[in-house]
């Protein structure tokens, strides 16, 4: 075993996490030391860090909480506190931390250009076949115009009033307003919601084409059927507004401009960035889902309320940015600990392999890549247990008999540690499989079990059994406990189904909104529906289940007079699929919401290009008089 093991081992065998500091969203407080406790509180107080062995330096450092600014009256700084400000991330007093804050901030700068994922799309497949469909596109007159955040299709609606602004707050940070106007049209999205009657949120987007949460809502509704062209479309709509509404001094690009995801206003754009980052790196886009990535982890990236690293790594891998996925890493393990989270653990090896490192070479006191491949798998074996669903590891057998990777994934592998693992695994296996990563895997597979089952393997020279088996073990059972709010959000969002997410009692009882999912308990709030809410609950209280299932796909809304006359095409009715059966009439009622969303965003459009039309008349007959 290499004296950086040992010096690993001996440093992080007192445990440093142990600290009872709560989330950093105020939501849950941590019993005892917790890798997430570390992970959510980069800046928190008195937090110790364990060294990594993937450090240059070893010294253990010590983050010092940030004073909130008082009145004008305070002047006073303490010295052994940080100043933060928002614009630059500049930590006062601290000049090592100072310099890690802005190689973050200049490693999470957005390359415009690979925003595009029609471009990734053409460089991927080939021009000839993008070019074709975007021809088509122009023959319907969807033509594409740009945007910060997304195209903008000329079949959309102008962005003109629609109630939602930006304003800055200072030093860098900015918000979202809404107008009155907004405010009333967002109380009536609630009382549409808890109706349960999408109808009637397809009325309000049908009167309020940009309502945020509305689309949002129903992007995840028209997700959930299978139908991703509208889904996706939805969501463009949504983050069409929030660029239209952009404070001219707000660069989402550059990395230092701040939304704080406390403010209700603000967790829309959140939301609708991550969910898509999720689509476009469904179509394999995922240079631009990389970019995307960092645009929203630039957002809040001390806090990080959707864990964005629990992702990047992966998109980073894919796109073959290794060494921004290293410097990244380098930038934050020291605050961090990232090397205690599995994705990091694993991918950080994977990266220096893929960029070309020396599988062997050690570079000072830095582990190895076989070293720090090896000093993951000991730390996470549930990650090999899980990876032989997907593939096979040759040449070893009865792997899932051994100690470290049977008997100590059952026995110290807490449920949260597990999901993790799941989760990594559901987005990473194709690359591990890879014929040029699996023999690799294979060989650092064989040198641990020779570490730490030296009896069972006849080739072992040595009996002694690594330390890191029994250390290791302590870890994961204690490290690792229920989820903070912000890495629930990513699970709920995320929709992966090898990895559900583990709600506590408090949130079982009580509805996840796709819209705005686990609000943090210190919300800066101006919406409080909840009376009104009330009031419909008991409205409702008498109907049926079936009934209001039923009543809440048929036409309610503003529309459906119009929606009467032009009858929904193509859907199934409820004669034809029922049969006798609530399974069949649930999925009916499912068609016919479909193509009733569908046709609200057609008469949006043509109502647009009937304006469009009349001001092109209007303009041609001015310019026949003059």
């Amino acid at each position: 075993m290499s004296s950086r093991v040992l010096r690993k081992l001996k440093k992080g065998s007192e445990n440093p996490l142990d600290d009872n500091d709560n989330f950093s969203d105020n939501d849950e407080p941590v019993t005892g030391g917790s890798v997430f406790s570390e992970f959510s509180n980069c800046f928190s107080a008195h937090s110790i860090t364990i060294p990594s062995s993937d450090d240059n330096s070893h010294d253990q450092c010590e983050s010092f909480k940030s004073k909130k600014r008082k009145k004008k009256k305070s002047k006073q700084k303490d010295k052994t506190g940080i100043t933060y400000q928002l614009d630059n991330i500049k930590l006062s007093n601290e000049p090592g931390i100072a310099d890690q804050s802005k190689q973050v901030i200049d490693l999470l700068k957005v390359n415009i250009k690979m925003l595009n994922h029609v471009g990734e799309l053409s460089r991927l497949f080939g021009s000839e076949v993008i070019g074709g469909s975007e021809t088509c596109l122009r023959r319907k007159r969807s033509r594409v115009k740009h945007g910060m955040l997304v195209p903008v299709k000329s079949t959309w609606p102008p962005t003109v009033r629609i109630g939602l602004s930006m304003e800055p707050l200072g030093c860098g940070l900015y918000t979202f307003v809404h107008s009155k106007e907004y405010q009333n049209i967002q109380r009536s999205f609630y009382n549409a919601l808890e109706s349960m009657n999408p109808n009637n949120l397809s009325g309000i987007l049908y009167e309020n084409p940009y309502h945020i949460d509305s689309l949002l809502q129903l992007s995840e509704i028209m997700m959930h059927q299978e139908d991703t062209t509208v889904g996706t479309d939805l969501l463009e709509r949504a983050l069409h507004a929030f660029q239209s509404a952009f404070h001219p001094s707000f660069n989402p690009f550059s990395g230092s401009c701040r939304l704080d995801f406390k403010r209700q206003v603000n967790r829309g754009l959140f939301v609708a960035l991550f969910r898509y980052i999720l689509k476009i790196s469904e179509r394999g886009c995922y240079r631009s889902a990389l970019e995307y990535c960092k645009l929203l982890l630039s957002l809040d990236y001390e806090d990080d309320p959707l864990t964005v690293l629990l992702m990047i790594d992966c998109y980073a891998i894919y796109s073959r940015q290794y060494r921004f996925l290293i410097d990244l890493y380098d930038s934050l393990n020291g605050s961090r600990n990232l090397y205690l989270l599995p994705n990091f653990g694993l991918s950080i090896p994977l990266a220096r392999k893929l960029i070309g490192e020396d599988p062997e070479k050690c570079d000072g006191n830095k582990m190895s890549v076989d070293e720090s491949l090896q000093d993951a798998l000991i730390m996470f074996p549930g990650f090999v247990s899980r990876l032989l669903k997907h593939t096979s590891i040759g040449g070893i057998t009865n792997l899932e008999k051994s100690i470290l990777f049977g008997k100590e994934v059952l026995l110290s592998e807490s449920d949260s540690l597990g999901c993790l693992l799941s989760l990594y695994v559901a987005r990473m296996h194709p690359l591990w499989s890879s014929p040029n990563v699996l023999p690799w895997l294979e060989k650092n597979i064989a040198t641990v079990l020779t570490l730490v089952e030296p009896k069972k393997v006849h080739l072992s020279e040595s009996n002694t059994i690594d330390p890191r088996l029994s250390e290791y073990s302590k870890r994961r059972k204690s490290l690792y406990p229920a989820f903070p709010p912000k890495i629930l959000r990513h699970l709920i969002l995320s929709e992966v189904s090898e990895a559900p997410p583990i709600l506590p009692r408090n949130l079982t009882s009580s509805p996840i909104y796709a819209f705005d999912p686990i609000p943090p308990r210190s919300s800066i709030n101006i919406y409080y529906p909840e009376e009104e809410r009330r009031r419909i609950r008991e409205t409702m209280a008498g109907s049926g289940f079936l009934n209001g299932l039923l009543s809440s796909f048929l036409p309610s809304s503003s529309i459906n007079a119009e929606l009467a006359l032009r009858g929904p095409s193509g859907a199934p009715t409820v004669s034809e699929n029922a049969s006798g059966s609530i399974g069949g009439i649930v999925r009916a009622a499912a068609g016919t919401f479909s193509a009733t969303l569908r046709q609200v965003l057609e008469m949006i459009d043509i109502r647009t290009v009937g304006l469009e039309d009349e001001d092109s008349n209007h303009n041609n007959s001015s310019d026949e008089a003059t």
